[in-house]
């Protein structure tokens, strides 16, 4: 367990089996403190342990006034967690929490507050505060049409009733879609590697927009790499230096950027997969304003503690990226500049990349906020996210319940074995899915997308671990399989059948 106070309050680190505490005298100056021997011992940057004389008592005082203030979190984290971990969806995460100024860590597996992971969609708040920020300076405005910022080789569709603006960019209301549809990659295992200025201007040259901007929310991770490239066009630097200038280096993220440094590469963690096979960083050199950014949970707490205590440069930016700017159809659930809002006025993202998953939220009127990181692709991530913010709000928490995966033979696993075609689609463009047997375990392969494994719950029921949707089978009176059917609604028929 971690209690952190930044500046220049007291801060503490624990395990189960270590007790060490850091006192931060001054933002470049830290002094660790530790207890050996029932002694307390100060050992500052490039000196060895010492003895602390009168100070000990000072900050075992403090330290006992600090433990007794957070919730306990213990029971109620491994009742979240453990199951995820028997069931091998996760090894490592880490999960960090900010109450009323005091910084938290709960570690699992081999990851570490420091730990170095993708954040993908995480990027996106970072992305929506330097807009603002660069708005108050006025090198723009939250309302220019989005060309005004784009070379003339990128040309933004037009609706008839207006034009696509920054802010809808920023609130997923541009009538754009989730990625661009000319997205082909050499592999799906590093989707934007690929994809040049030359690909994006293809794309939009044949997009056409459907609704009118600033009406209709439709989450879009385009949407926020066209904010990135009008950011960085603006600025008249790479859209990495715009974050760093506008947010890393005033809020003091020393780990949030593009392009690692060679001095962190020890601290990197290997993805995973929802199957658990490894998974390399995605390379993004072109399309980045949405998920190309690299961090750790001490970062992203830091950058969440900043929305309930913002430095005094950046609270007026910082209040303006929380205003609720439009309403989804979906869910009722507002829209802010770079953050969902939900009923209860807690702000909170979630990023998935290849290889790993994210999740970070707040409460400005519990003065909570909770960051979650694993390198593992997994919905899961947000669903603990959110029972994290229910925790610290008083709410009791029921754990996550997961569907077991059976055993089966392979004649059972052919069972399931054949191509259908989703119903939802049109005659032209109708994505078949194939569902075949590799060894013993079923796999899920569309044109667009990685091959998947789906895991037997019963002999008529399959789970996705990468969404967690459950697919039902449906057979025929003579017993063979006709259609599928997913727990969100999804049809699609056996072709053949």
């Amino acid at each position: 367990m971690t209690l952190t106070h930044w500046n220049y309050y007291l801060a503490i680190e624990s395990d189960l089996e270590n007790l060490t505490r850091y006192i931060e005298f001054h933002p470049d100056n830290f002094a660790t403190y530790s207890i050996e021997n029932a002694k307390l011992l100060m050992t500052a940057t490039s000196h060895r342990a010492r003895p602390v004389g009168w100070i000990k008592y000072f900050v075992l005082g403090l330290c006992l006034c600090a433990c007794s203030q957070p919730p306990a979190l213990d029971v109620p984290l491994h009742a979240l967690i453990d199951p995820l971990r028997q069931e091998g969806i996760i090894t490592d995460m880490v999960i960090g929490v900010w109450r009323d100024g005091v910084e938290n860590f709960y570690t699992f597996g081999a990851a570490r507050d420091t730990t170095i992971v993708e954040i993908g969609s995480l990027t996106k708040p970072l992305t929506a505060l330097a807009l603002v920020r660069m708005a108050e300076q006025d090198l723009l405005s939250l309302d220019d049409p989005l060309q005004k910022y784009l070379p003339a080789t990128l040309q933004v569709p037009r609706h008839q009733e207006g034009e696509i603006t920054l802010r809808h960019l920023a609130t997923h209301t541009a009538g754009l879609p989730r990625i661009p549809t000319n997205l082909a990659p050499h592999s799906w295992a590093d989707p934007y590697a690929d994809y040049t200025e030359a690909s994006l201007a293809q794309f939009l040259a044949a997009a056409e927009l459907h609704t009118v901007p600033g009406q209709h929310y439709e989450y879009s991770n385009l949407g926020f790499d066209l904010l990135g490239l009008a950011l960085a066009q603006r600025a008249h630097r790479p859209f990495a230096d715009v974050i760093a200038h506008w947010i890393s280096e005033p809020l003091g993220l020393v780990d949030t950027r593009i392009q690692l440094l060679d001095s962190q590469q020890s601290r990197v963690m290997t993805g995973r997969t929802a199957d658990g096979d490894s998974a390399l960083f995605w390379r993004q050199p072109f399309l980045q304003g949405s998920g190309a950014l690299h961090s750790t949970p001490r970062d992203l707490l830091h950058f969440v503690a900043a929305q309930l205590r913002p430095p005094s440069a950046l609270a007026a930016a910082i209040a303006q990226t929380q205003q609720p700017q439009f309403t989804r159809e979906c869910d009722d659930e507002a829209v802010t500049l770079g953050w969902q809002r939900n009923a209860l006025g807690e702000l909170w993202h979630n990023g998935e990349t290849g290889g790993f998953s994210g999740f970070m939220g707040f409460s400005r009127a519990h003065q909570t906020g909770v960051v979650v990181l694993t390198n593992t692709a997994t919905p899961l991530t947000t669903a603990v996210g959110k029972r994290m913010l229910a925790l610290l709000r008083g709410d009791t928490v029921a754990p996550l319940t997961l569907p077991h995966a059976v055993s089966l033979t392979n004649a059972q696993l052919d069972h399931f074995v054949g191509r259908y075609r989703r119903t939802s689609d049109t005659a032209t463009d109708a994505r078949t899915i194939t569902i075949d047997r590799s060894n013993d375990h079923l796999m899920v392969r569309t044109a667009d997308a990685l091959p998947i494994r789906l895991y037997p719950i019963n002999t008529h029921q399959c789970i996705n671990r990468t969404t967690f949707t459950v697919t039902t089978f449906i057979e025929n009176s003579t017993q063979h399989v006709v259609r599928m059917e997913d727990d969100d609604g999804e049809t699609a028929m056996k072709v053949g059948e």
